[in-house]
């Protein structure tokens, strides 16, 4: 189950309907979790223009009018975690919500445990996401930092050569010159070798 350490979900509830949001709702907000109730497609875009959300729960009058809206909200926000509160649904209705990134379907009506178990899911995807960006921002770092190391490394290279082959070098300046060429070449040669 969602962790109590972790911080409380932001969750849209897309609801028509009031049992829902005495079943859902109202213990939801209990448990800590920010809970925005909107019943129709433009509140929703309202709010996820307005600020980050972690899953949007879908209780529409029919499946369809939900799977119309999880594809809405997918043209426009990739990152959200889809939960689609339906009756049975048919499998190519569930095929279709399936490559919308429904990932939870829960059957009306909906009991707490199942719904705290998609939003753990939801609040797992988000850490996951979340981590995934860090990573592709430290590699962004680390691959910006190879980049500008090894263009001072060229530099050094370039100058070291330069003068290696001017006149009248003191043998051991010449010495010391072939010293930093190794060194600098050692270096370049590891930075490739860690792409």
């Amino acid at each position: 189950m969602i962790d109590p350490g972790a911080p409380p979900l932001r969750i849209l509830l897309v609801v028509d309907s009031e049992p829902t949001i005495a079943s859902i709702a109202i213990p939801l907000t209990q448990a800590g979790h920010a809970l925005a109730m909107v019943q129709t497609a433009r509140e929703v875009f309202k709010q996820i223009e307005a600020q980050p959300w972690d899953a949007v729960i879908i209780d529409l009058t029919t499946i369809e009018a939900g799977l119309d809206l999880a594809r809405q909200i997918r043209e426009r926000q990739v990152d959200l975690s889809l939960i689609l509160l339906t009756d049975q649904p048919a499998d190519e209705l569930l095929e279709t919500g399936f490559k919308l990134g429904v990932y939870d379907w829960l059957f009306k009506p909906p009991l707490l445990t199942l719904v705290l178990a998609a939003l753990d899911r939801a609040s797992e995807r988000r850490s996951l996401r979340k981590q995934a960006q860090e990573n592709a921002a430290a590699a962004t770092e680390r691959n910006d930092t190879r980049h500008e190391i090894n263009n001072q490394l060229a530099g050094i290279i370039g100058l070291v050569q330069l003068h290696l082959t001017g006149p009248g070098l003191d043998g051991e300046v010449e010495q010391d010159l072939r010293l930093v060429l190794d060194h600098a070449k050692r270096l370049r040669d590891l930075l490739r070798a860690k792409r």
